[in-house]
């Protein structure tokens, strides 16, 4: 490649590659910029070389032994997490000391806050991290696919059809079309993640977690604002989770729930929760919690995608006062009613609702308009404008 290349992978070509981009006024009788005019689009910065590691790099001769690893600090009451350099992401938090949701605020201590978290696609990865998965954005990436390809080969259409539901619309569209396949989907950077991502690397790393709202959960099928996650049963310390409301093709803004006396601690035990309606339920999740039942391995395997509502389009009905001819037919000693296949011709009122509201009479009968295609003319009788319709009438 030229020195003005650059390697580009097809699925990162999407339409918010192209957001942003300002396309350049081309001059054709300028082919070089000077020196002094020419403005460099700031990037991320690129570097072919690399530092020397003795520790890591072998030169000439055999290599120096490696360093000794300093001894682990020791500290009490601390989940003790696989040390590995994670590099500094691009998301920005910020800590409130108060919960926003009014819901939730009255069942968390009062030394409780919040981690907000951007909405941008590495905060989604970052909230992970926090939680204790000490790794890079792209080994997150490689380890959730390990996990979807146990069934993808049978249930990617649920897959699909469960990312959609919570908001990755055209992403998903784009697999569904056969554009790209998941692999290129999971990979690309504009994937972010959401609750059924959280749940599959949650399990798979045993973090003990719940999913709060202060809406229905899509995945409780909108019968609950929270959700036990996973529980390994020997604490009873959660992290909480706070999911906004659904948008399609618009990357959420998660919360997580810190303790700010002991130094931001993401894991908060439930026995310490004020008395609230929202307490009862977390406990109650956490009693009947069946590893089995309550899998996500299940969920996706039964979920079935709820079809839109479709709507009858209902029909207008017009009254009439029934005509002293008719009055005096049903009335006769025979008690018959008019014939449904009989019909009476009447002057067409002005507009529609002139009929709704001549209607005021205690005896009332529902009649059906037709209008004669054919006969759709006006006929003027003395001078006034009259049009002829076939009313039927029902019983």
């Amino acid at each position: 490649m030229n020195d003005d290349e650059i390697l580009l992978f097809q699925s990162l070509i999407t339409q918010e590659y192209f957001e942003g981009l300002i396309p350049a006024t081309r001059n054709k009788y300028v082919k070089y910029n000077s020196y002094d005019s020419v403005e460099p689009i700031l990037s991320e910065y690129y570097d072919n070389t690399v530092k020397y590691d003795p520790n890591t790099l072998l030169v000439s001769g055999v290599a120096p032994a490696p360093a000794p690893a300093p001894a682990p600090i020791k500290v009490s009451n601390v989940q003790v997490q696989p040390s590995v350099s994670t590099p500094p992401t691009l998301c920005k938090s910020t800590i409130n000391n108060k919960i926003s949701s009014g819901i939730w605020k009255r069942c968390f201590p009062s030394v409780c806050g919040e981690k907000e978290y951007d909405k941008t696609v590495e905060c989604t990865f970052q909230v992970l991290i926090d939680l204790g998965i000490n790794l890079s954005i792209n080994s997150i990436r490689k380890q959730l696919y390990d996990e979807y390809k146990k069934y993808l080969p049978t249930y990617e259409g649920q897959i699909l059809d469960i990312l959609m539901g919570q908001g990755k619309k055209s992403l998903v569209a784009r697999v569904k079309s056969k554009l790209i396949t998941f692999h290129d989907l999971l990979f690309s950077e504009s994937y972010y993640l959401t609750t059924l991502d959280y749940w599959i690397l949650l399990t798979k790393f045993r973090i003990s977690s719940f999913f709060i709202s202060s809406k229905f959960l899509f995945d409780t099928k909108y019968m609950s604002n929270n959700m036990l996650v996973f529980d390994d049963g020997t604490r009873d310390t959660f992290a909480f989770i706070v999911i906004p409301g659904i948008v399609n093709d618009v990357v959420p803004g998660y919360k997580l729930i810190v303790n700010k006396k002991e130094n931001d601690n993401v894991f908060i035990s439930i026995k310490e929760f004020n008395d609230c309606e929202g307490r009862n339920d977390l406990m109650t999740s956490v009693d009947h919690h069946d590893s089995g039942s309550d899998s996500v391995e299940k969920y996706i395997k039964t979920f079935t995608r709820t079809k839109t509502t479709v709507y009858k389009k209902k029909q207008p009905k017009l009254e009439m006062d029934e005509t002293p001819e008719q009055s005096e037919k049903k009335d006769s000693g025979n008690g018959e009613s008019i014939s449904s296949s009989q019909s009476i011709e009447v002057t067409a009122p002005k507009n529609v609702n002139a009929l709704r509201k001549k209607a005021t009479g205690t005896k009332k009968m529902s009649i059906k308009k037709i209008v004669n295609r054919r006969q759709h003319t006006e006929k003027k009788t003395d001078g006034v404008a009259k049009k002829t319709l076939l009313i039927i009438a029902e019983e």
